[in-house]
């Protein structure tokens, strides 16, 4: 009587009560450990994009841990330089518009295939209220992929908050990729940061939305965690080791 007003939902009405604790540990573990690597990798991959550009403008390019030096033609164009800058900055979206448009196709095949049109987040046909399905193992390579726009909106708001609270000088803030085309270009140093940035922000809006709604909030904390501490042993421990 009066000891069971505070009684927890048994049943079908339980389930409907989510993220459970265990998913929500779960998910984040894994996400800690997935986005870990590929910080290091997107650091990487972004680099070898710098020197792929000089590669095919005819240049000699070496890849650093943090950086990538070219060797070119004393006649080497301004056209030439710019297109060698934003080699990083295509191979980071080129990555993440393929991983994006990848975790789309996947989505749409299985919900196709599983509940008949249906969407693949409202979790019907699940016969679990309205739990939704964890995501698939290909489905978790696609959204790692496509949140390689995640640096563009990172770079954007470090940027933005180091010119609205002084915290660099002039010079520190035109050394990224984005600055340098924007400066390259006759443009003010913040558009191209922040013309990627909000396309960026878009793109990891577009994988959220993607994403099993229960999961949300443990991607968001896990892939932060993974992302930053991975980039920290990138650049302080294993990149001065491997490609000093």
């Amino acid at each position: 009587m009066g000891g069971c007003t505070g009684a927890r939902p048994r049943g079908p009405e339980a389930s409907v009560i989510t993220p459970t604790r265990h998913r929500f540990v779960r998910t984040v573990l894994i996400c800690m450990l997935a986005f870990l690597p590929m910080a290091m990798l997107g650091t990487v991959s972004h680099e070898y994009g710098h020197a792929l550009a000089a590669w095919v403008g005819g240049c000699g390019a070496e890849v650093h841990f943090a950086s990538t030096s070219w060797d070119c033609p004393p006649d080497t164009t301004a056209a030439m330089s710019l297109w060698m800058t934003a080699g990083g900055p295509l191979q980071t979206v080129a990555v993440g518009t393929f991983g994006l448009a990848g975790l789309w196709w996947s989505k749409r095949r299985w919900s196709k295939r599983r509940w008949s049109k249906r969407r693949w987040s409202s979790g019907e046909g699940e016969g679990e209220g309205n739990k939704e399905r964890p995501m698939r193992p290909l489905q978790w390579v696609w959204a790692l992929l496509g949140l390689f726009w995640s640096r563009e909106l990172f770079n954007a708001g470090m940027l933005g908050l180091a010119w609205a609270f002084d915290w660099a000088t002039p010079e520190r803030l035109a050394r990224g990729d984005e600055a340098k085309l924007s400066i390259a270009m006759g443009l003010p140093l913040g558009v191209v940061p922040a013309l990627t940035g909000l396309v960026g922000f878009a793109a990891c809006l577009a994988v959220m939305r993607l994403w099993p709604r229960p999961d949300r909030l443990p991607l968001v904390i896990g892939g932060s965690i993974g992302s930053l501490v991975g980039y920290w042993l990138w650049m302080s421990v294993f990149g001065p080791a491997l490609m000093p």
